[in-house]
């Protein structure tokens, strides 16, 4: 497998938001022949004004409407152009199979389980006005679900949105597990490759991930989640199971054991990170995707 993530072309896709990765056709032990493309996303944190209670959220939580407004307008100004260019990049190469985000979809606080509906509803009707092409699967972040009746609006929207996103993938994809409101990891096989969606949020993932790689034949796993696997720079502590020095290390040796590429989000920041395990070394690739570098986003 090659994937096109060079110092260079690495940091050349981040200013632009999103990471492409092409699996070669020495890779492939199935379809699809001559190999294929996939975009990655980063954080998002779609929203509007008008999913929040703004006199309500100065009494609860007055620190965070400064970053609300902000990705109000980061929403408005950028996010449109940004589903523009994937659009761009998907009609001009027929390799380019799916779009991954890797969590944060939406900003959070909308604070009532209506209003948290509209939030993620609202998120998806963007995507899908801007046709990209292609399906186009989500992990849970943190964002997702902060703020109340977010979490039963995630489930009431985003798990039945990634199931529809499935039956979406080329006839030669197999879907291996799909999302439930209590786990809302899922997996699915494209080519020699395990794509799998992790939600470090519920207490099973490591269970459901640990299972799902039991089981796979495919020569290349790639592993989606939003918080890090690997602590890295000054929010080193952000990462996937910090307080469970168990978990931690449990992850690492499924990670290492079957030489995954992680994607995640989380820290805002662009890195490429290898991880050494007695089992063998693991790819962790920290995406984002609300860029202020972007000309078209005014300060």
């Amino acid at each position: 497998m090659h994937a096109h993530i060079t110092r260079r072309n690495f940091m050349t896709a981040a200013a632009g938001a999103t990471l492409s990765f092409a699996v070669h056709p020495r890779a492939l032990a199935a379809e699809p022949k001559g190999g294929f493309d996939f975009l990655v996303l980063g954080d998002i944190h779609h929203d509007q004004l008008d999913h929040h209670d703004f006199e309500q959220l100065k009494l609860d939580n007055r620190k965070i409407v400064p970053q609300i407004e902000y990705y109000c307008r980061f929403t408005r100004e950028n996010t449109p152009r940004l589903y523009e260019r994937l659009r761009e990049q998907v009609s001009g190469n027929d390799r380019i199979k799916f779009v991954t985000q890797l969590g944060d979809f939406v900003q959070g606080h909308a604070n009532s389980l209506e209003r948290a509906r509209k939030h993620l509803s609202d998120a998806i009707g963007l995507v899908e006005s801007k046709e990209v092409g292609v399906p186009f699967f989500t992990i849970k972040g943190n964002h997702d679900v902060t703020g109340e009746g977010s979490v039963p609006a995630y489930n009431d929207v985003m798990v039945p949105h990634i199931k529809k996103e499935l039956k979406r993938l080329p006839c030669c994809a197999i879907v291996v597990s799909e999302p439930t409101p209590e786990d809302t990891s899922y997996a699915y096989v494209y080519g020699d490759c395990l794509f799998a969606y992790l939600d470090t949020f519920s207490d099973t993932g490591l269970d459901w991930l640990e299972a799902t790689l039991a089981k796979r034949t495919q020569k290349h796993v790639f592993v989606s989640c939003h918080r890090n696997a690997v602590p890295n720079g000054s929010r080193h502590s952000w990462n996937a199971y910090m307080d469970n020095k168990e978990d931690r290390i449990r992850l690492y040796k499924l990670l290492g054991d079957n030489h995954a590429v992680v994607l995640s989000a989380h820290v805002h920041k662009h890195i490429v990170l290898v991880r050494k395990t007695d089992g063998g070394a693991f790819v962790h690739v920290p995406l984002c995707s609300v860029n202020t570098q972007l000309p078209h986003v005014r300060g």
